[in-house]
């Protein structure tokens, strides 16, 4: 479940002039229920996500961790993983505070706070 999490962050950071575009396209199309919103929950979303969410609900049953819905996590990781790369400008103020992006780094220490809040109650 790690390596599926750091993994889209890592693709996020690889081509994220992409990513912002999309990102800002979902934004703008999100807030309707529309012909176009349909278009991207089912020529994008729900086929790269759903088997993605598959497995990653099969893993968690293997691993005993917390269950979480499907919604929780493409949000999780799509708008907040995601959202320096998104948010560029905005990103870049913080430079001043804690450096430039590090794009791994940033994608490991995501996943790791998303997995390290899953594990099941009875194990904490």
């Amino acid at each position: 479940m790690r390596s599926i999490a750091c993994d889209f962050a890592g693709s996020v950071a690889r081509d994220y002039d992409c990513a912002r575009d999309i990102s800002g396209r979902v934004n703008l199309e999100g807030q309707e229920d529309t012909d176009r919103l349909d278009y991207i929950w089912t020529a994008h979303v729900e086929p790269l996500f759903g088997p993605v969410y598959d497995q990653i609900r099969e893993m968690g049953r293997e691993e005993n961790l917390q269950p979480v819905s499907a919604r929780a996590m493409f949000f999780i990781v799509t708008h907040g993983a995601a959202a320096p790369y998104t948010l560029d400008a905005l990103s870049r103020r913080f430079d001043t505070i804690d450096g430039p992006l590090a794009a791994e780094v940033h994608a490991e220490l995501l996943t790791e706070m998303i997995m390290t809040s899953l594990p099941a109650s009875d194990q904490t």
